[in-house]
């Protein structure tokens, strides 16, 4: 499969394949071939690339159109708990977010109407 998600991050960012290759620690003859998709790209590789221009080793791939996400101003500890959310079960979203809406209505965070919604959903 034809890599051309690289050969367009190479060009914008006006590296050669000489500077890339360099970059990467390999020959210039393997960058090519990883373009041209006559060679698959090893995960190291991928995961290199995706560091020098800051985009996701999805979106080298192909597989999203986003090339990083919009998580900068998210703390680590935040991005963290997110990465749990996305791999837990939905009775643990379900509970992490009623625990949210009682610590939003504990620190007055939330208007009546809110409270009174959620105390019917108990």
């Amino acid at each position: 499969m034809k890599n051309s998600r690289i050969t367009e991050l190479r060009k914008e960012h006006k590296h050669s394949q000489s500077t890339l290759s360099e970059m990467l620690g390999v020959a210039q003859a393997t960058l090519s071939q990883w373009e041209l998709g006559t060679r698959g790209i090893d995960l190291e590789a991928l995961k290199k690339i995706a560091k020098i221009y800051d985009v996701t080793t999805d979106y080298l791939l192909g597989m999203s159109d986003i090339k990083k996400p919009e998580t900068s101003n998210i703390s680590p500890e935040k991005a963290r708990i997110l990465k749990r959310l996305a791999t837990s079960d939905d009775a643990m979203v379900a509970e992490v977010s009623q625990f949210m809406d009682y610590v939003d209505f504990k620190k007055g965070n939330m208007d009546e109407s809110t409270a009174k919604l959620l105390a019917e959903k108990k």
